[in-house]
């Protein structure tokens, strides 16, 4: 490999996979609004990602850091969400589901109906336990009651 494509494969390894994914849509000549919606992130996480990968790169414009990527190796332009667990990533990120806008209208509606399935089973939890609640404050109330009247 020649020295320079050397060092710009070392500083590619550097990006994050959100900064790479990033900039594939960048190249793509998507907005910071469009990508945000696509990976269901906001536009100033897009442009925080940008400007952090331009900055690696050491490149003038979003526009050059994503020509870069993609000239890079297919093993480094690849995205992968979640990103790896390093000591120095800092905290990891939990996502529950892909972004919205990336499933179909069969995963919607099963997403849908699972979150509708979970409301009524922590309501039914919260009403059986204000029940329950309700239940023991009468009893106290009942011993009270018990406890002052005279006895004959």
């Amino acid at each position: 490999m020649l020295p320079a494509a050397d060092a710009r494969h070392t500083k590619l390894t550097m990006l994050t996979p959100q900064e790479r994914e990033c900039l594939r849509l960048v190249a793509q000549q998507r907005s910071s609004k469009e990508i945000a919606q696509a990976l269901g992130i906001s536009k100033a996480s897009v442009d925080t990602y940008c400007n952090r990968a331009r900055a690696k790169l050491g490149v003038a414009s979003r526009r050059e850091a994503a020509q870069l990527v993609l000239e890079g190796s297919p093993a480094v332009t690849a995205p992968a969400f979640p990103p790896p667990l390093t000591a120095a990533a800092g905290p990891a990120v939990v996502t529950l589901l892909p972004p919205v806008s990336s499933l179909g209208p069969a995963a919607r509606l099963t997403v849908i109906l699972g979150g509708a399935v979970a409301l009524a089973l922590a309501f039914g939890m919260l009403l059986s336990g204000l029940q329950g609640l309700s239940d023991v404050i009468e009893a106290l109330r009942g011993d009270r009651a018990a406890a002052a009247s005279p006895s004959r």
